[in-house]
């Protein structure tokens, strides 16, 4: 039997990218945006979304520790070498190249930020970009977390 071609490994991995965009879609519905809808409109509006998914340690190298824009954070010799989790950062740019996140294809919902005794409203659902994507795997279960640090355009 031969070994998979390259353009296999990454059709192998394309559920997986899937699946964590999913996970963050999924999340971004549940969330709300808050403006602040006065004096300081020219913050950024930010929220973090998590999802959790089951993977091999094969696929999570082949998907974030052979990509060379991740920063890995642990293990490494100069910090906890013998651990059994791993911690990853990756820009928001290198996040969406590598999951093929589309433009616009993440919304979320913007509501107003009410003073004392008022009650929120929905103003808009608009697109959101990732800024950064923390990843976590746990050798000993298996699991893959990402928790992503997304940012609302401006329209």
């Amino acid at each position: 039997m031969r070994p998979p071609t390259k353009k296999q490994k990454i059709k192998s991995l394309s559920p997986f990218k899937k699946a964590i965009i999913a996970g963050i879609k999924t999340d971004l519905r549940s969330k709300k945006f808050r403006s602040t809808g006065g004096w300081f409109d020219d913050e950024e509006i930010t929220e973090s979304v998590k999802c959790s998914i089951p993977m091999q340690f094969a696929d999570f190298d082949a998907l974030f520790l052979k990509c060379e824009d991740v920063e890995l954070l642990q293990p490494r010799p100069d910090n906890k070498p013998k651990s059994k989790v791993y911690l990853a950062v990756l820009s928001g740019h290198a996040a969406t190249i590598l999951l093929g996140v589309k433009e616009n294809s993440l919304s979320g919902t913007l509501w107003n930020n009410p003073r004392k005794f008022q009650k929120s409203y929905k103003i808009d659902t608009r697109p959101v970009v990732i800024k950064t994507l923390n990843v976590q795997f746990s050798v000993s279960t298996g699991r893959l977390v990402c928790t992503a640090k997304v940012k609302m355009e401006e329209t």
